[in-house]
């Protein structure tokens, strides 16, 4: 799909077409693995765009702003071990064994909960 937009260059009008961004901007349900976070945050799944990505007029819906506050902590947490030279599979083994026998849900719960109190687990603490 394309607009017709109107650009102003070298002082003329100018009549072009600029591509229209047809990415979805919305979270994939029913993420099953750390892993799974990881891959929405970083690549998107399912067509999705990157969760990274998203600004803040994306999360405008009552779902979108819901799951981004749900997940917010778990991203900060890996994309931070990541970010001080932790590899992808490192910082989510290392979420894993922080929080062990934890299904996602229940795991993000944890991870938002000492993130609040400052009570993350020294393993994943950057």
């Amino acid at each position: 799909e394309h607009k017709r937009t109107i650009n102003a260059r070298n002082g003329q009008r100018m009549i072009g077409f600029a591509p229209v961004d047809t990415r979805i901007y919305e979270f994939a349900p029913d993420l099953k693995t750390v892993g799974d976070l990881w891959t929405e945050w970083e690549s998107g799944i399912g067509g999705r765009m990157p969760v990274h990505c998203f600004k803040s007029c994306h999360t405008g819906t009552r779902k979108n702003k819901d799951r981004w506050s749900q997940r917010k902590p778990i991203y900060e947490v890996l994309s931070k071990l990541v970010r001080c030279g932790r590899a992808p599979c490192e910082a989510i083994h290392l979420v894993e064994t922080a929080y062990p026998r934890l299904q996602v849900t229940a795991m993000v719960k944890a991870i938002r909960k000492d993130v609040k109190n400052k009570t993350l687990p020294p393993s994943v603490r950057v």
